[in-house]
């Protein structure tokens, strides 16, 4: 294997593991912040479950928007330009 086709390899696995990370830990952190504010509002587990879901809602989003856009542009990359996908 090439030294350059390697290299395109590492930097897929490392993308991927920063993304896998990504998805785990923004909500894990946004419900333990939710959690102290919870304790500290004396609230139940309502911000705790609402700040955790909402970032996986935005992480996933972010990672659909950027999967999508990366695609394209590896599309136009092979094909060219003036390429036009089939309806």
């Amino acid at each position: 294997m090439r030294l350059l086709e390697r290299r395109g390899l590492y930097q897929g696995s490392s993308d991927g593991f920063a993304k896998a990370v990504e998805i785990v830990v923004t909500p894990l952190l946004l419900g333990v912040l939710g959690h102290l504010l919870d304790g500290w509002l004396g609230t139940g587990p309502i911000l705790t479950v609402v700040l955790a879901a909402w970032a996986f809602g935005a992480v996933m989003i972010t990672t659909y928007y950027g999967y999508t856009a990366q695609m394209k542009a590896e599309e136009e990359k092979l094909l060219g330009p003036g390429h036009r996908r089939p309806a």
